[in-house]
């Protein structure tokens, strides 16, 4: 019997996963102006399911839009700092209930949004944010928001 040499696999811990997903959805909520939400998803390493509900409780009209959009940053976000790791689930889950007909068009901007901010992104995850002084405009398309 002859073995052959296989590459092994990259790890990447499940809070390195974690901490992309927490650092994508912080600034995309912050961005959108949910900026003590936005400090409790990077501080509690919120994951989908509570930002899920958080934005429950929320009387905004564009609450279950906004979640979408935090959401699939956040997953966007991990795919970003481990493709081969990621799966997108819960949040394909959670954000096809929340948006509907509508999740292409919000998957595409939590998408331009992560390839636009993924410096900040990637820095926030590996606890570098400080060197950066990136300031967030928001860019999301207020079409997605109604």
């Amino acid at each position: 019997m002859v073995l052959n040499p296989v590459t092994a696999p990259q790890l990447v811990s499940i809070n390195a996963l974690a901490k992309h997903f927490s650092a994508g959805a912080s600034l995309a909520a912050k961005s959108l102006k949910y900026v003590r939400l936005s400090e409790a998803i990077h501080d509690e390493q919120l994951g989908p399911e509570r930002i899920a509900a958080v934005f429950r409780l929320s009387a905004c009209k564009t609450a279950k839009a906004d979640c979408a959009f935090v959401l699939l940053a956040g997953s966007n976000s991990r795919y970003r700092g481990s493709p081969a790791n990621w799966s997108g689930e819960p949040e394909r889950a959670l954000c096809g209930t929340l948006v509907g007909g509508d999740f292409a068009l919000v998957n595409d901007q939590a998408t331009k949004f992560v390839a636009k901010h993924w410096l900040a992104i990637s820095s926030l995850a590996h606890g570098t944010e400080d060197k950066l002084r990136l300031r967030l405009t928001p860019q999301y398309l207020t079409d997605c928001r109604q």
